[in-house]
């Protein structure tokens, strides 16, 4: 069984169960590790995409869709590179509510007036915010026709979410273009203020006469002034103005605005206690009043506001620091008299803290983008799209690719396996139980046991020896068969009898006796019985050959006696032989002529060996 389970064939030649059960081994772990190795590569490549490169000729905006919800990126070649960017996106910006209501409120407020100072300023704010809103609306317009003729390049087609963050990128640019650009605007308008303030009478620069209910206005000077004549609020101030005077104290009662011709001096000191101790004309962006300090309005305790609010000496400062709050206070619009249901009686909340901070972003609050990608793609018009996809292998694609490299692991461990497991190996002369069984049986009758060998002093295990002695053993064997020969020969020449024992009977052939030694020639069992000595058979004869030369010359030499002494097989009064008998020398005479001349060519055999 063990020959059939083997790969490896130096261990089939040997022959040996040991050999050939390392080999069997051998054979089946290489199986199992090829049969592992197959499993797991079949298994692999069953599992593993591969990568495919496809291309699609003449594409449409349906086939690039599906290709990008494969989760494939079609790279496609544009046959036009340059377009311009309204073809291809429309940007929008979002304004913050300012904007949007002061178209509504101004045009209400404008129709009113107030005839007190300080209310008539914040009239002045909302007109102002009304006219920077329209310009920032222009500049917003002339920078989006602007960026729409300018030109877009691509050599090849975008996605839609690239095309769509370019846009956006470019949007983003052009809102912070659009910022900086009214920005600038407002700085040229801010510093034409700041230098014209008394000329254009704003601010605290007031002409004579004047209609206003403010104390100041019915000071006695101020009235006997010439038409036309500027009168400086900020310097009237620093004359009326107490600092230890406590409003809440000394001023209660007091009324701020009249009618009367006349004011009184506790009046204009309670008017200017509000006020800062310096005059505009040093800086026209210094603080002039403080109209809501603390949370409450010109000292009142009526209610508190969650804002402060101040007037400075220029208009346009007054406008940049206006708080948003304020525009979104119902109690500050109703204290200015401009509240109208009209708007709602108030302006929503803004996004931002101060109008100046509006300014500065261009009253923009987001931009909103929309990317054509159908225009842009038959703009494009790409030829050919190209993508790399995954697929799965086939059947056959997995079979060719597993046994490609099955090739090269069995040619691998064809040289692994063996140098692996060689130390489990047999030695080249290395020989299972029954074999040395069988040639210690071998050689048992062939030479002395080990204790004679001890004995003697002498060693007979080697390769010489035994041959040695077997040439011995073939020599007397031949010494044997040509007594036997010569015994026949005399049989032939003796006269024979029809039967009895008397004249004319034929002389029985007498063969001596073989001494112990030559009897156990034809015993190839134990030459140790040569020497008398009784040995137990222990083995069979390991050659072949002398198993038949054995059984020949039992034969021989058992036709040999019944020829000598017929009355061995005669009857008990030793007749004579019959017909058939005759016959049965005749071929035993020829059988013993073959034998010799075989026991002659094993002698010559055995001397080639032994040389």
């Amino acid at each position: 069984m063990y020959d059939k389970i083997n790969i490896f064939p130096e261990y089939m030649e040997k022959k040996s169960t040991r050999h050939l059960k390392h080999g069997c081994r051998q054979t089946v772990i290489f199986g199992v590790i090829v049969l592992i190795l197959l499993l797991s590569l079949t298994i692999f490549y069953a599992i593993q995409k591969t990568v495919v490169a496809k291309e699609v000729i003449d594409p449409t905006v349906q086939d690039i869709g599906s290709l990008v919800s494969m989760g494939a990126q079609p790279y496609c070649e544009c046959t036009n590179a340059v377009m311009q960017f309204k073809e291809i996106a429309n940007v929008s910006f979002t304004e913050d509510t300012l904007c949007e209501e002061i178209s509504i409120v101004w045009p209400i407020v404008a129709t009113k007036y107030s005839n007190q100072w300080d209310k008539d300023r914040f009239r002045m704010v909302l007109k102002g915010l009304f006219g920077m809103c329209n310009i920032v609306k222009e500049i917003r317009t002339e920078a989006i026709k602007g960026w729409q003729n300018q030109y877009f390049t691509t050599s090849s087609l975008l996605d839609k979410g690239t095309l769509k963050q370019i846009v956006g990128t470019e949007a983003q640019t052009l809102k912070r273009g659009i910022s900086q650009s009214f920005s600038s605007v407002f700085q040229m308008i801010l510093a034409m203020g700041t230098i014209s303030a008394p000329a254009a009478y704003t601010g605290e620069a007031q002409p004579a006469p004047t209609e206003y209910r403010d104390v100041w206005a019915k000071h006695p000077s101020f009235r006997a002034m010439a038409n036309t004549s500027i009168v400086s609020l900020s310097r009237m101030a620093t004359l009326w103005r107490v600092p230890s005077l406590n409003y809440s104290r000394d001023c209660a009662g007091v009324p701020l605005y009249t009618s009367d011709p006349t004011a009184t001096r506790k009046q204009l000191e309670c008017y200017f206690s509000f006020w800062s101790e310096e005059e505009c004309s040093s800086d026209y962006t210094m603080v002039l009043l403080h109209l809501i300090q603390d949370g409450y309005l010109l000292g009142s305790k009526s209610f508190k506001y969650d804002f402060d609010l101040d007037y400075y000496c220029g208009s346009v400062q007054t406008m940049s620091n206006f708080p948003t709050a304020a525009l979104a206070s119902r109690e500050f619009w109703q204290w200015s008299s401009f509240m109208d249901p009209a708007f709602g009686m108030r302006m929503n909340v803004s996004n931002f803290t101060t109008i100046g901070d509006g300014i500065s972003s261009g009253f923009v609050t987001g931009a909103d983008i929309e990317s054509n990608f159908e225009n842009y793609f038959e703009i494009c018009a790409p030829e050919k799209c190209s993508y790399v996809t995954t697929e799965t292998r086939s059947g056959l694609a997995i079979a060719i690719v597993v046994f490609g490299l099955m090739g090269g692991f069995i040619t691998v461990l064809n040289i692994i396996i063996p140098v692996l497991l060689a130390p489990c190996a047999p030695k080249e002369n290395d020989e299972d139980e029954t074999e040395k069984k069988d040639k210690n049986a071998s050689f048992s009758q062939l030479s002395p046991s080990k204790q004679d060998m001890e004995m003697k002093g002498s060693n007979l295990d080697s390769r010489e020896e035994r041959l040695a002695q077997l040439e011995a053993r073939l020599t007397m064997q031949s010494v044997m068969i040509a007594k036997l020969e010569k015994d026949l020969i005399e049989l032939r020449k003796s006269p024979k009898s029809p039967s009895g024992t008397g004249k004319g009977q034929e002389p029985k052939l007498t063969i001596s006796p073989l001494s112990p030694r030559s009897k156990n020639l034809f015993n190839p069992l134990s030459l140790n019985a040569a020497e008398g000595k009784d040995h137990e058979v222990r083995a069979k004869p390991r050659s072949p050959l002398f198993r038949k030369h054995e059984r020949r010359s039992t034969e021989i030499l058992d036709t040999a006696i019944v020829m000598a002494d017929p009355s061995s097989i005669a009857g008990n009064d030793g007749g004579a032989l019959s017909d058939s008998n005759n016959k049965s020398h005749r071929r035993t005479e020829t059988d013993l002529l073959n034998f010799t001349l075989q026991m002659q060519q094993s002698m010559r055999k055995s001397n080639g060996m032994s040389s």
